[in-house]
């Protein structure tokens, strides 16, 4: 799984008392208690559950880590939760490219 935030210390997971805790309502979804580089981790995790070789990469707007990944470790699916690259969320369609390039076999994209 192909991620790409390039800041992801600024993900924190909230406090006890968060927002939600504090409201006047109950939250419909659950999710406000992980950061989205958790949920990634449990994704591939599950798949390694299942006997798949999964892993995440951070690209953190690094076009060269993507390409010596792709080149080391050939993957044949990749779940692409780029949405934004070099603070550009056009530029993240060019990663896509890459991964044609790369003949990877699958691609699955997923959007927030």
């Amino acid at each position: 799984m192909i991620t790409g935030k390039p800041e992801p210390e600024m993900y924190k997971k909230p406090a006890e008392n968060s927002i939600s805790e504090q409201a006047d309502f109950v939250p419909y979804f659950e999710v406000d208690k992980t950061t989205p580089m958790d949920e990634y981790d449990y994704v591939a995790e599950r798949l390694r559950n299942v006997g798949f070789d999964a892993f995440t990469l951070n690209i953190k707007d690094n076009l060269q880590l993507l390409l010596n990944t792709l080149k080391t470790q050939k993957p044949d699916v990749i779940f692409n939760f780029i949405e934004i690259f070099k603070e550009n969320s056009r530029n993240e369609m060019n990663i896509g490219i890459r991964f044609i390039s790369s003949r990877i076999k699958k691609i699955q994209v997923f959007r927030g």
